[in-house]
């Protein structure tokens, strides 16, 4: 992960959080880790569409929702956050199986 203001440039000592994992981004805006998600049962799958190439793709994809978050808390005199709306957190799912279904010339 790379932190970075509005212009592009490195966040120096600002905190990112995923779950219980945390690490503090140096000075060019990098944090590095791993977290071991488990395996993954799902209950959910959707079925979304993907023009590649040439090929209509279609696939059934089994996933987790809601379960992770990804947080850069504000701290100190950063005003920090997570996109254009410059939000606190942001939701992850978790994608357990893609299975292609059909590919087609489209």
């Amino acid at each position: 992960m790379t932190l970075q203001d509005s212009t592009g440039h490195p966040v120096e000592g600002a905190k990112a959080k995923l779950r219980v994992d945390q690490d503090i981004s140096d000075g060019s805006g990098h944090i590095s880790g791993s977290v071991d998600l488990g395996s993954c049962h799902s209950d959910i799958t959707f079925r979304h569409t993907e023009y590649s190439l040439g090929y209509k793709n279609i696939w059934d994809t089994d996933l987790i929702y809601g379960v992770w978050r990804l947080e850069i808390p504000n701290t100190g005199n950063l005003d920090l956050g997570i996109g254009g709306n410059n939000v606190e957190y942001v939701v992850l799912g978790h994608l357990c199986d893609q299975k292609l279904v059909s590919s087609n010339p489209s």
